[in-house]
């Protein structure tokens, strides 16, 4: 379980097998990826957050997966994230690693999440909860299992049951999600009493959501060999460059993402879409690529297409120069930033 750093890049090699070049595909919650062995700067992933409810949705994953990246492959893995309570997608999931394991013979890596809700005490609670995942994954273990949010009690015995876990061989490595610095600071000494490395905290960040660096968490997590894992790291697509003033997001997102704050948003856009025409690249692909560049960092973008999933791989593989990463992040600073989400302040 020890983090080792990798050498000449500054960087923290978590203990878990972090994807790294990965275009993938993803259908519900479902998420899978075929990767090529790069630096560890090269470190970028994939997530969705919805719940699949059919088996077209395995179907339509398992249809994409075999040809989404023309440049040659050497190693194949599937990363997924599964939210708290999707009983269908963790089973499908299971179907569709037995499937690559016997086709393929692919590597696979799987995280998935504990849900610290109101009704949940106690570390036993922790060790069941992946019990079960694991029994509709049809696994007898996963590589990273997450505590998807504080708790709003009883996050120390949380805690004491991702210790259990990996001493109990159900988890390979072991993190949290959401938590500030005095909370990743006491999770991070109280697994290591026990000899357990704590190796990520996902977050909220992007080029236009740096809190993270703001309230010192990115600080933190490299100062403690953490991870940290970026989500939504382009906004929900609107650093895409997909919506405008004139064509803002429909639904919930909407209402975030106005017309107002895309217009002042047009300053971070426009530069986006200047650097990827310098590199040949997309802005998605270059907001992205700003990310990996602050080191020690993998972002978890979502990709519900081939196309997005070849998209997303495109964002590594070359690097931004140190004023270009600057620049972007002088003007964004311009930008106020949106709300996150609310219990990253608990």
């Amino acid at each position: 379980m020890a983090s080792e750093a990798a050498p000449g890049l500054g960087l923290v090699s978590p203990p878990w097998p972090r994807p790294q070049i990965c275009p993938e595909v993803a259908y519900g919650s479902l998420s899978f990826s075929r990767c090529s062995p790069r630096s560890p700067q090269s470190s970028l992933s994939s997530s969705n957050w919805r719940i699949a409810r059919s088996s077209s949705a395995k179907s339509r994953a398992r249809s994409c997966y075999p040809g989404p990246c023309s440049r040659p492959v050497t190693r194949s893995r599937a990363w997924a994230t599964i939210t708290s309570g999707a009983v269908n997608s963790e089973t499908l999931l299971g179907r569709f690693i037995k499937e690559i394991k016997q086709e393929e013979q692919s590597k696979i890596v799987v995280a998935t999440k504990f849900a610290a809700l109101p009704w949940r005490f106690g570390r036993g609670s922790v060790v069941k909860a992946l019990k079960d995942s694991l029994e509709r994954l049809n696994l007898s273990s996963v590589d990273l299992y997450q505590l998807h949010w504080p708790g709003i009690w009883g996050n120390e015995g949380y805690l004491d049951g991702l210790g259990d876990a990996v001493e109990q061989g159900l988890v390979k490595a072991v993190g949290v999600s959401n938590y500030k610095v005095d909370r990743l600071k006491r999770a991070h000494d109280q697994l290591k009493r026990r000899g357990v490395v704590l190796a990520s905290n996902q977050v909220n960040y992007s080029l236009i959501y740096r809190k993270p660096e703001e309230n010192s968490v990115k600080q933190a997590c490299d100062d403690l060999g953490i991870t940290l894992i970026a989500y939504s790291p382009i906004a929900q697509g609107i650093l895409s460059g997909k919506y405008t003033p004139s064509n803002p997001p429909k639904g919930p997102r909407g209402g975030i993402y106005n017309a107002e704050f895309l217009s002042k948003l047009s300053p971070v856009l426009n530069k986006l879409k200047q650097l990827g025409e310098k590199y040949g690249k997309t802005s998605t692909q270059v907001a992205l690529n700003w990310l990996v560049a602050q080191k020690n960092v993998v972002p978890i973008p979502g990709a519900k297409s081939a196309q997005q999933a070849i998209e997303i791989a495109g964002a590594l593989g070359w690097n931004l120069t140190a004023d270009e990463v600057e620049e972007l992040r002088d003007i964004a600073k311009r930008v106020s930033p949106v709300v996150g989400f609310p219990v990253e302040n608990l």
